[in-house]
């Protein structure tokens, strides 16, 4: 029997030999195929990123144009029908001179309105 037993023990250790050999270059090959899928994903990646960017850019450049202060006056005027109220208006009460303005009551150089009363009212909007 033991010359049996050592027998199966040679042909076992032999399977075992044969598998390792075999699976060396097996696992170099697994080892190129990972490889190559994780470069796969790397280059899919970097144009994902590419193209990520590409729209960050393209969006920061619309909110630059969306806050610009003449769009936002444009939009103001046609959506919600704002219109410029032109010059200021100043109020002063009844009887009395403006200082710095040519002519005697003033209203040649600036638009003026007087009211009675302790009350002043707005007229160029709030």
């Amino acid at each position: 029997m033991s010359s049996k037993g050592f027998k199966l023990r040679l042909v076992i250790g032999w399977m075992v030999g044969v598998m390792l050999v075999i699976s060396l270059p097996l696992g170099l090959v697994w080892k190129q195929y990972a490889y190559v899928n994780l470069s796969r994903d790397l280059l899919a990646a970097e144009k994902e990123r590419g193209r990520l960017q590409n729209e960050v850019m393209l969006l920061e450049t619309e909110v630059r144009a969306l806050a610009r202060p003449s769009r936002l006056e444009s939009l103001a005027r046609d959506r919600f029908g704002l219109v410029d109220p032109g010059p200021p208006i100043l109020i002063q009460p009844e009887g009395q001179v403006l200082a710095g303005t040519s002519g005697s009551n003033g209203a040649d150089t600036m638009n003026t309105a007087s009211w009675r009363g302790n009350n002043a009212w707005r007229t160029d909007g709030f």
